[in-house]
């Protein structure tokens, strides 16, 4: 297994009624959502994985530190970015980000572990 330090993967959200935070509550915003926002971004990590770890692993996500800076509203995308910044053994730290434009909606780290299936 051979996880290179600036490996990427990056994918675009769209957002809809799905994902704002009105969804929880009728008196939220309708803006993407910060555990939607995070959701995204620790998949966007497992995809990233998933495409170069032999197929019986898989990873778990173990810690998320983001911050959500940026509102953005339905009919917007957004691109979610990771970027692997450590490997220690089994445990792989990355750099999210989305973006929307050139603003930071969110960014921060999050570390995911390799198991077997």
């Amino acid at each position: 297994m051979d996880i290179k330090i600036g490996t990427r993967y990056e994918k675009d959200i769209l957002v809809t009624e799905k994902n704002v935070a009105s969804k929880f509550d009728k008196d939220l915003p309708s803006v993407f959502s910060t555990p939607d926002m995070i959701a995204e971004m620790e998949d966007t990590c497992y995809q990233l994985l998933k495409k170069i770890i032999p197929t019986e692993l898989t990873s778990v996500g173990t810690h998320v530190n983001v911050s959500h800076e940026k509102g953005i509203v339905i009919g917007d995308t957004t691109t979610v970015t990771a970027e692997v910044i450590e490997v220690d053994r089994k445990r792989i730290t990355f750099a999210v980000k989305a973006m929307f434009n050139d603003e930071i909606v969110g960014q921060g780290t999050h570390e995911r572990f390799i198991i077997k299936k």
